[in-house]
């Protein structure tokens, strides 16, 4: 029992944490992913706590949370490691944040060598509560180059692109009224034939956009119209506008009841 015990509270510290790394790094994790990677977690501390002392060297902790740390979607070695960081700093919070617990819980702050039941639930609620914190603070930090996951379905074809919050992207597609994201990617879209007048510091022009099959932006659906651009914005491949990211403060909604972030 105690095994069993020992086995399911590492696998729900593992989730807490994975979703904590998520919330920093300003991805997001599939659940049944999250699951796999914590359960696999939890099995590895459960045979290194039964079967050898060497299994919980720090070294091998260490290559551990940075195996864990492929939970989080990454398309490149920089945005793994950013992960990675990310992990670390779950880590090091929730850890914290289960010893302070357990420190005010302790008489004159003694030993801390076993946890009771009730400072370890403590503590994984407030380790549940830190990614709503943290993703606050991000939302506050939206205007000051945020990356965002933006992912695009259409005929069958599905991208994911890095984006950005541009305060300078007004553009609407004026017969819906939708606004529109512009965005820089290698594959081609055959049916943009929907007219977006423009106005740059070169003169007046004509875009034209698309309305994908599906659009979600950082996991929420959304509606606009995309436009393809010639020329990238150098670490980023989508520019998103202010609009989504003031809708998302307030919680609106779409006439059919669908989130608009």
């Amino acid at each position: 029992m105690i095994a069993e015990l020992y086995l399911i509270d590492n696998a729900v510290m593992n989730i807490l944490v994975i979703r904590l790394a998520a919330a920093i790094s300003g991805r997001r994790v599939k659940p049944v992913r999250a699951v796999l990677f914590a359960s696999a977690g939890a099995i590895y501390a459960l045979a290194a706590a039964s079967a050898s002392a060497l299994m919980m060297h720090w070294t091998l902790k260490i290559a551990g949370s940075l195996i864990l740390s492929a939970v989080l979607s990454f398309g490149s070695v920089k945005e793994y490691f950013v992960g990675a960081v990310s992990m670390f700093a779950a880590i090091f919070v929730a850890g914290g944040a289960v010893t302070c617990v357990a420190l005010l819980a302790s008489r004159g702050f003694g030993s801390l060598e076993s946890l009771s039941p009730l400072t370890a639930i403590a503590g994984a609620f407030i380790t549940y509560l830190l990614p709503y914190a943290v993703r606050r603070l991000r939302g506050e930090r939206a205007n000051d180059g945020e990356v965002l996951e933006l992912v695009i379905t259409n005929q069958g074809q599905r991208y994911s692109l890095k984006a950005v919050l541009d305060t300078g992207n007004m553009l609407i597609e004026p017969i819906s009224g939708l606004p529109v994201i512009v965005i820089h990617s290698k594959a081609r879209e055959e049916n943009a034939t929907i007219p977006i007048p423009a106005s740059t510091v070169f003169g007046d022009g004509m875009l034209f956009g698309f309305r994908p099959d599906r659009i979600e932006l950082n996991g929420k659906q959304i509606d606009a119209v995309v436009v393809r651009a010639k020329r990238g914005f150098g670490d980023y491949e989508a520019l998103i506008p202010p609009c989504f990211i003031k809708m998302q403060e307030r919680g609106e909604m779409r006439e059919d009841g669908q989130a608009v972030l």
